[in-house]
């Protein structure tokens, strides 16, 4: 009987923690507001952000594909640097 009670306190604190480590990492991506790696702005680096700067990738002001807000370092050019910051934010994010 005590085993089998120490046993599903246990599993009870697994799931407690699990739960608790979900939401931590939840929280942090909606903390990152303002962090120019977010680039629309929704508070969360995500794929929506990466395929935002892949969209704009190779461009400079004045061609088509130009977005100024995936040009995350601010050289008039979106190129790997700017592909590199946001994947490295996606990834510390998403651990």
């Amino acid at each position: 009987m005590h085993r089998k009670r120490v046993i599903i306190l246990a599993l009870i604190f697994l799931v407690l923690a699990f739960v608790f480590i979900y939401f931590y990492k939840f929280s942090l991506q909606t903390r990152i507001k303002g962090i120019k790696e977010d680039v629309n702005r929704d508070g969360q680096i995500d794929i929506v952000d990466i395929a935002t700067v892949g969209r704009a990738f190779g461009s400079r002001p004045g061609d088509l594909n130009w977005n100024a807000i995936a040009d995350l370092n601010k050289d008039d050019s979106v190129d790997n640097l700017d592909m590199y910051m946001v994947e490295e934010m996606f990834k510390k994010v998403k651990g």
